[in-house]
């Protein structure tokens, strides 16, 4: 794309006011994140001529459902390790390719996990997860997430190697925290968003989210404070 020609739409994005709706669409309060939902309206938009441009809305797309497949991973089974040539499969819940399942790792005493995801318009995402349990200060080996009061979780997120239209790099670095116990116990999300796009930073967003467990099974984030940006991550755009 002619290069004035793409700075000058990416200036009109950033002059038109940041038009971001985060929210999880199609998925009501009481929905666990086994329902899955992606929001048609940010697939659309950020391509001009056949050209990828990472607007403020497509990005959002992207931090959007990240987010999403992200609070998913807690009420999936994690491997004592992973089996040597291991095929790569596809994740039923959030539609991601694993390429390397949810596993207990050592090293870092820690849950790790690495996928792919194309979405709907062909932008291609690979994500790394670690994910930390906690009891009562002791590190736990086994993964029981309902045993925990205090998850910690990290989602790195690059474009894909195959994917050279855009440079993308998000981390949410976040914890959970068990503020009540019983049948339904309550936690605390809360976390934040950094990352570039193109060589621009986010503005960094943070958020507070609310999830419940019931029966062993995370709900879905359906309430808190999504921050001072917009929606749900608190995202500011670049």
């Amino acid at each position: 794309m002619n290069y004035l020609l793409k700075r000058g739409i990416s200036k009109t994005f950033k002059t038109q006011g940041m038009r971001i709706l985060l929210g999880f669409l199609a998925l009501t309060a009481g929905c666990l994140v086994g329902c899955n939902a992606y929001d048609d309206d940010y697939y659309g938009g950020g391509y001009y001529g056949g050209y990828h441009n990472m607007s403020t809305e497509r990005v959002g797309s992207v931090i959007n459902y990240e987010g999403n497949h992200m609070s998913a991973l807690l009420n999936e089974t994690a491997l004592d390790s992973v089996p040597a040539g291991a095929d790569t499969v596809t994740d039923t819940v959030t539609g991601e390719k694993v390429l390397v399942p949810l596993h207990y790792a050592a090293a870092c005493m820690c849950f790790v996990r690495s996928a792919l995801f194309t979405d709907p318009v062909g932008f291609a995402s690979q994500s790394q997860d670690t994910i930390s349990l906690d009891s009562n200060g002791v590190r736990l080996t086994r993964f029981v997430p309902a045993d925990a009061d205090t998850i910690v979780q990290v989602r790195q997120v690059m474009q894909a190697p195959s994917d050279t239209s855009d440079t993308l790099s998000l981390l949410f670095s976040t914890t959970l925290t068990q503020v009540t116990s019983g049948d339904t116990a309550v936690y605390d999300w809360g976390g934040a968003i950094t990352g570039s796009v193109d060589g621009s930073a986010l503005t960094p967003s943070s958020f507070n989210l609310v999830r419940t467990l019931i029966a062993g099974q995370f709900g879905f984030p359906n309430s808190g404070n999504g921050g001072s940006g917009y929606g749900r991550y608190g995202y500011h755009g670049y």
